[in-house]
């Protein structure tokens, strides 16, 4: 099996691109797409099966990881990537008048 997966923590504030590898109905085992480190608690989507669910990482290899569900599987629609962006960090522009020299 090689299904798109999307890895999110931090209340999905922080995703990485995975490879779901293989499947069963207690886990997966994914593949990190780059060596980013994950916690030990995830949620794993698919978004080509529009579901997500929650996950703890059992074991670590290089970029792969072995993870078991301990959730329940989620419809969460196709477009499972979500950008988000907080307000207060976005500053707005304004032009600067200088005085020539």
């Amino acid at each position: 099996m090689f299904k798109a997966g999307i890895v999110s923590y931090q209340n999905g504030s922080l995703t990485c691109d995975a490879t779901v590898k293989d499947l069963t109905s207690m886990g997966a085992k994914l593949q990190i797409d780059n060596k980013q480190i994950v916690p030990d608690k995830i949620l794993l989507t698919i978004p080509v099966d529009g579901v997500s669910i929650e996950c703890e990482v059992r074991w670590r290899c290089e970029n792969k990881l072995g993870v078991g569900f301990i959730g329940e599987w989620e419809n969460c629609g196709r477009n499972a990537r979500v950008q988000s962006v907080d307000i207060n960090n976005i500053i707005a522009s304004k032009p600067t008048l200088r005085k020539a020299q």
